[in-house]
This record gives C-alpha cells, sequence and structure tokens, in this order.
C-alpha cells in the first residue's frame, strides 16, 4: 500500500442560498430579506443531497482510508445566508 492511499481525502461542498423575494432594480445586497418557503425547502432539499453524497463516498473510499466529517458550516452575515445554513445544520 502507498504512503498517500491511508492520507484521507478533503471534499468541500459550497452551496449558495435558498431563494428570497428581490424586488426589480434593487441589489440584492441591500436585502435583508428572509428565504421564502421555497428558499427553505431549497436549504433542506440541498442537506439532503449533500448528506446522500457524503454516503456514497464513504461507502466508495477504500477501507484505508479515514472519512470524516467536519460539520462546520461558514455563512455570510445575510440573513438569507445565515438561514441557509442553519437548515443545513438540522
Amino acid at each position: 500500500m502507498h504512503e498517500l492511499d491511508a492520507e484521507p481525502r478533503v471534499f468541500a461542498a459550497i452551496l449558495r442560498h435558498g431563494e428570497y423575494e428581490q424586488p426589480a432594480d434593487t441589489p440584492s445586497a441591500h436585502l435583508p430579506y428572509p428565504l421564502t418557503p421555497r428558499g427553505e425547502a431549497q436549504a433542506r432539499a440541498a442537506a439532503d443531497q449533500l448528506f446522500e453524497l457524503i454516503g456514497q463516498v464513504a461507502a466508495a473510499e477504500p477501507t484505508a482510508r479515514r472519512v470524516r466529517i467536519d460539520g462546520t458550516i461558514h455563512t455570510s452575515r445575510m440573513l438569507r445566508a445565515w438561514q441557509t445554513g442553519v437548515l443545513l445544520a438540522e
């Protein structure tokens, strides 16, 4: 077995916030609005898909590798991003 075969692989998931209301002619950075119900559903669906992907990666990894989940979630200060992060963490 090669030395590198025992090293864990690193995967990062980058997700965008769910849907929110954006009035016409208003820059999105100026909108403190929360996620819409659809945006909340999108965040929950993304969490489910991410969980499924993690399971697939773990199942495909050779036994010599470790699969460790670091549940750290980073978001911007925008309400919609924070809400998406909270829903992912649930």
